[in-house]
């Protein structure tokens, strides 16, 4: 497995009238928002072609900037939907245009998800081990922010970073920890990154 390859996973495919009707329902959204919600995917798109996707780090390469005291196999997968998203979405709000704002997180955080499974796939086609949920960083000691941002900041890659406050930069991304155990059905992972939106 190369490491530190960027993977494109083309999501602004996921753009669809069926996925913005998903939006709708389960963000609470009125039908009349569709309008809203064509136009900010429609800027969606031009903002995350050639700029989202995800690297794949092997165990070996991330216990060459840290140790996680880990006997099983795991890979570690780093996402982005990239900062022009983040520009967007700071224009939308510098602007009082708060409901496309808001749009733009949400619908940034179901591409996310989408991307999560998009990384599982790829990660068990070429790590021929199975792969299962997830857990976010800082609800352990062994599993803190600091570590995080240390791994980030020991890689190669400058597309993804962890600021001072150890919230990601760009802000749409998301780093995910996936322990491989061969001969089980579960196992347990561990993801990192800022807030997701509200859906109440």
């Amino acid at each position: 497995m190369t490491e530190e390859k960027f993977i494109h996973t083309n999501l602004k495919n996921e753009l669809t009238y069926n996925f913005l009707m998903d939006i709708i329902k389960q963000y609470h959204y009125e039908k009349k928002d569709m309008e809203m919600l064509e136009t900010v995917a429609d800027r969606l798109r031009e903002c995350l072609a050639g700029e989202e996707g995800f690297y794949c780090m092997g165990r070996n390469r991330c216990e060459q900037i840290l140790s996680l005291h880990r006997e099983e196999n795991y890979a570690i997968g780093i996402f982005t939907l990239g900062g022009r998203v983040d520009e967007l979405q700071n224009r939308y709000s510098s602007t009082d245009c708060l409901r496309e704002a808001y749009a733009v997180e949400t619908i940034c955080w179901e591409l996310l998800r989408k991307g999560y499974d998009l990384f599982q796939r790829w990660a068990e086609a070429h790590l021929k081990q199975r792969l299962s949920s997830y857990h976010f960083f800082g609800t352990e000691e062994e599993l803190s922010f600091e570590k995080m941002a240390k791994l980030l900041s020991g890689m190669k890659q400058k597309r993804v970073i962890c600021n001072q406050a150890y919230c990601m930069e760009p802000k749409k991304s998301a780093v995910v920890l996936r322990q491989c155990l061969v001969g089980r059905e579960t196992d347990i992972s561990i993801l990192g990154g800022c807030h997701r939106p509200s859906s109440n």
